[in-house]
């Protein structure tokens, strides 16, 4: 903690639970985990205001679990998502989503 303004200290372990590869993929559904609400929680923090759709989960969990719930990664790809959108940032790691 550096305690300079700005700075945001989430007491969570330092691999945020993912979404499991094949389970439910509704927005409600992936909001579950906190690494998906990690992800959310800094796009919207960059746009103002952020709501995840039904469409946009299923790209939300992958990138969260192909991240490994890093947090590090997860605010990187958050940064990336606010400027280029989700599918986008997707495209854009390399994470082989398949559509």
């Amino acid at each position: 903690m550096l305690k300079v303004e700005g700075e945001h200290c989430y007491p969570r372990f330092f691999l945020l639970i993912v979404h499991q590869d094949g389970s439910e993929q509704t927005a409600n559904a992936v909001l579950r985990y906190p690494s998906a609400q990690l992800f959310v929680q800094r796009v919207a923090a960059r746009m103002g205001s952020f709501a995840l759709t039904d469409e946009e989960a299923p790209f939300v969990a992958e990138m969260c679990r192909k991240l490994d719930g890093l947090p590090l990664a997860i605010e990187l790809a958050a940064g990336q998502a606010a400027a280029l959108g989700i599918e986008n940032t997707v495209a854009r790691l390399g994470l082989g989503w398949k559509c």
